[in-house]
């Protein structure tokens, strides 16, 4: 599933953008038609509330992370977890999303070729 999880919450226009980096097949539902599937089967609302408390657990983990961690331990964990995306994903997008220049994601890739 792939959302603004704040902006599906609060119904406020997102603050994010998202984008996708290959073709892709999309199945759109509207908040009150997920909710209404909520109401109607158990296991719908339980998959609902695991997809939540996962974003939350990622969040939580994202932000303890760019406050404690190093950019090079940052990208090193994103290296682990999504070896296959590095070499996809433009590398203006990797700094961003480690909160650093990509100039600074540079000497970190060279620091750790060496």
């Amino acid at each position: 599933m792939v959302a603004s999880f704040e902006s599906f919450l609060t119904q406020r226009p997102s603050r994010e953008s998202i984008h996708f980096l290959q073709d892709t097949e999309l199945i759109l539902i509207s908040r009150s038609k997920l909710y209404e599937l909520y109401e109607q089967s158990p296991a719908i609302q339980e998959l609902g509330r695991r997809m939540a408390e996962y974003n939350y657990i990622l969040a939580m983990e994202r932000i303890y992370s760019l406050q404690h961690d190093t950019a090079q331990a940052r990208y090193e964990k994103l290296l682990d977890i999504y070896a296959d995306l590095i070499n996809l994903v433009p590398h203006h997008y990797i700094a961003s999303y480690l909160g650093v220049t990509p100039e600074s994601l540079s000497r970190i890739r060279k620091d750790l070729m060496r």
